[in-house]
């Protein structure tokens, strides 16, 4: 098998929600899985590396997630009103002088919490300049991190000038583009920022249907979040819509694939069903869901697969850990299998973003990228999904406090590492 310069084994891999293999030998040529096979059907003179103890499985990936304000008080806000809980923020971010972390310190310490709790990926959308982490910054952290620019701009009078910002600045270094909420995006914005995503491999992601103040504020214009508008001073659309999905399908194409619809879990089981006939991707934030006490979703009601998942911010979360998001998940939402749930962060998030040939699962021509856990001894799929799901964090090994996530990602390259 020429070509092969790496045999690595593990006590167990998970290579897939379906997968399990025990005691196999994982063949790896320029940083890729070529085949997993047994120690007698490898090539002669191939010298086996040996990670006794150990259960392999596809690092998980978050696909929403907010890299600042990683030292936001959150635990002293209201939670109450959604509009409470912004002009809280908004105050602490105007008053907080020179004492708040820079966005670039924020999101390269949220990185580093997300690294350290085992997260292989995470999709960010930028709010504030700085965080969207230089490339220098972005090679030397252990999480891959993709980062889409946030737009935000209710004034339908400044459309075409945030557009026409986005356009000048990241639009030719990034395939995805975030756009904030419907009460919070003027329709000419969004119908901007739809047509430039429908061009092929292009994304868009949108807070959609989050909470019932949002819904309040597109049918009415009124409102907790209509009365912080004022206060304000924003100028917004005069417009009302049913929902925050009937908003979307105005802003056409907005009802699509390749769209992301973050949190939604104020939307309604027939609201849901529209978003699953046009393969819109729901992505849910389990811990930002329990910080605000909200109900159950509707997802299985509407008989959606188990969402995608995320993380939000330590605005709105009180840690940035893919295992607390399952375990919060499989709380709020008991109807779904663990091995939905694995699926969610694993194979189903890579697939979502165009990449499941190349990352999500250990299968052959994957990326040779790992997180390394204690074996619980399970060989069982089922088993071992529900086990990550239910207690994952508690397989991460302990590692140098220096450098927390080095020996819980391992990237295998040709050379050794």
């Amino acid at each position: 098998m020429e070509g092969i310069v790496r045999a690595l084994r593990p006590a167990a891999a998970l290579l897939d929600p379906s997968q399990c293999v025990a005691g196999p030998v994982c063949l790896v040529e320029q940083g890729r899985i070529v085949r997993w096979c047994e120690a007698d059907e490898l090539p002669a003179g191939l010298e086996v590396e040996e990670f006794p103890d150990e259960l392999w499985v596809a690092p998980p990936r978050l696909l929403h997630a907010h890299l600042e304000s990683f030292d936001a008080p959150c635990e002293r806000w209201t939670r109450t009103s959604f509009a409470s809980w912004v002009a809280a923020l908004l105050r602490w971010r105007m008053n907080s002088g020179g004492q708040r972390m820079s966005s670039q310190d924020s999101a390269e310490a949220s990185c580093a919490e997300l690294a350290a709790a085992g997260c292989g990926f995470v999709l960010s959308a930028r709010s504030e300049p700085g965080a969207e982490l230089p490339p220098q910054v972005q090679r030397r952290l252990p999480i891959d991190v993709e980062v889409w620019p946030e737009l935000f701009e209710p004034d339908p009078s400044a459309a075409e000038a945030a557009f026409a910002e986005f356009e000048q600045g990241a639009a030719a270094s990034v395939r995805g583009l975030a756009l904030h909420a419907p009460f919070s995006v003027s329709p000419e914005l969004a119908r901007r920022a739809f047509a430039w995503a429908q061009a092929p491999g292009r994304y868009l992601s949108i807070h959609l249907g989050e909470h019932e103040e949002e819904r309040a504020l597109l049918q009415t214009g009124g409102g907790p979040l209509g009365e912080l508008f004022d206060r304000r001073g924003r100028a917004r659309t005069s417009a009302c819509w049913d929902s925050p999905v009937a908003w979307l399908e105005s802003v056409a194409p907005g009802l699509r694939p390749r769209t992301l619809a973050v949190h939604a879990g104020d939307l309604k089981a027939s609201e849901l069903r529209q978003l699953m006939l046009k393969r819109v991707d729901v992505v849910f934030c389990p811990g930002t869901h329990r910080y605000f006490e909200r109900p159950e979703p509707a997802f299985a009601e509407a008989g959606m697969a188990a969402p995608l998942l995320g993380c939000d911010s330590r605005a709105s979360n009180d840690m940035l850990d893919p295992f607390r998001e399952l375990r919060l998940a499989a709380t709020i939402l008991p109807q779904y299998e663990a091995r939905a749930w694995w699926g969610a962060v694993t194979t189903r998030a890579a697939a979502a973003l165009g990449q499941s040939s190349s990352e999500g699962s250990l299968l052959p021509g994957r990326r040779a990228r790992v997180l390394r856990l204690r074996d619980p001894g399970l060989r069982e799929a089922g088993a071992l999904c529900d086990s990550l799901v239910r207690a994952g964090a508690d397989h991460l090994p302990p590692t140098p406090a220096q450098a927390p996530a080095t020996d819980v990602l391992r990237d295998f390259s040709d050379s050794t590492s």
